[in-house]
């Protein structure tokens, strides 16, 4: 049975509220939950209806140009877990662009439905601002990472431009940060302008891993941002999606944060 987060934009495109409810799982005293970057944590039937009320505002002029564009299930069954990323268009001053949305839905293990999703997204785009989002999820030191990712993160914690650049296929690989194609980092010389940048805080960037969802070609890691460099930030979640070639070097990075770098004046 195909995991219900694989659905979630059909009934927005549709208009049927009832499909949207028939994805989570509200048997009994189950109360799923949905955690937003704008509208917050919606919890239960109610929270789901205020949700689709307001989602459906916002996508109704453009939800059949929604495009999905990966979807990692974990490779450990067990879980239930699925990471759906996309791409939202909106209407910005009259100009068409396209928003990068990630998705993390639960499952319930027997039903499929959904029992809490956690959406991802900078609000750049919407407000020309950004907004602190505070922690989802709780530091887990258990996780294991793939051998490309952790080579990433050791190198991106202690700010080793060398390093991390090396985790790369650097000829054919690409950062996507978090406001879409207009911030793409792509190529030896992209990914060590973006680097460069994001190591001139005085070291590197600090993150705390919380959840890993990972098949043999992607790994998604939700995270929250404790500290950039010199300087202690609020803390802030996030996900991240790294994909790995057949010869163990990433290939793509693409970030879903709303996180402001802290201003050095």
């Amino acid at each position: 049975m195909p995991l219900s987060l694989t659905h979630f934009f059909e009934p927005f495109k549709t208009r049927k509220r009832d499909e949207f409810l028939n994805l989570f799982a509200t048997e009994g005293t189950l109360s799923p939950t949905i955690d937003d970057p704008v509208l917050g944590k919606m919890v239960g039937i109610e929270g789901l209806n205020q949700f689709f009320d307001a989602f459906e505002q916002w996508l109704s002029p453009y939800s059949t140009g929604i495009e999905i564009i990966a979807t990692i299930q974990d490779s450990d069954d067990s879980c239930h877990r699925v990471v759906v990323e996309s791409l939202i268009p909106l209407s910005i001053k009259g100009t068409l662009k396209k928003l990068p949305v990630a998705m993390v839905g639960e499952h319930h293990p027997i039903t499929k439905k959904l029992v809490r999703v956690r959406i991802y997204h900078t609000t750049w785009l919407l407000f020309q601002s950004h907004r602190i989002r505070p922690p989802l999820l709780a530091k887990n030191p258990a996780l294991r990472l793939p051998i490309a990712v952790q080579r990433y993160q050791d190198a991106l914690t202690k700010g080793d431009l060398a390093a991390i650049l090396a985790s790369f296929d650097v000829e054919k690989a690409y950062v996507q940060q978090p406001s879409g194609e207009d911030y793409v980092c792509q190529g030896l010389a992209g990914l060590t302008q973006f680097y460069n940048f994001l190591f001139s805080f005085g070291g590197g960037a600090h993150l705390d891993h919380c959840c890993v969802t990972e098949n043999c070609e992607n790994c998604a890691i939700e995270y929250n941002i404790i500290r950039l460099g010199d300087f202690t930030v609020p803390h802030q979640a996030g996900i991240a999606i790294y994909q790995q070639n057949d010869e163990g070097q990433l290939i793509a990075a693409r970030i879903y944060d709303d996180f402001e770098p802290p201003s050095q004046s």
